[in-house]
């Protein structure tokens, strides 16, 4: 059986970079996550890197400061403007982060381009 996008039979794969909710603001009438793509990456952070071992899913783990609990996120989409420069990534919940954590059904995670 062939995995489908975005899904993994075995969460012992994932790889994906660990990053602090700290260096997001919530924003909670949205209901997402934000941040600049060059102060995660000074902070270490590479929310782009392959999230699974076995399959080309970008993505990351978000990281509560308070209760230390991980997230996974994966890429949705690639936000382009009219000169074809990438000016945000939009990142959804992975199915297994919220099986574990239903309340992030609905959530995103908007990382900009700077």
């Amino acid at each position: 059986m062939i995995p489908k996008r975005g899904y993994s039979s075995n969460m012992n794969n994932v790889i994906a970079n660990r990053i602090s909710s700290q260096l997001f603001m919530f924003h909670a009438d949205t209901n997402t996550f934000s941040s600049e793509m060059s102060m995660l990456e000074a902070s270490g952070g590479r929310p782009l890197s392959r999230y699974y071992d076995d399959a080309c899913d970008a993505g990351f783990l978000l990281v509560s400061h308070k209760t230390s609990v991980a997230a996974g996120y994966t890429l949705d989409t690639e936000h382009r403007n009219r000169d074809n420069d990438i000016t945000h990534w939009t990142f959804k919940p992975t199915a297994e982060a919220v099986r574990k954590n239903p309340q992030l059904a609905g959530t995103s995670v908007v990382i900009w381009n700077t």
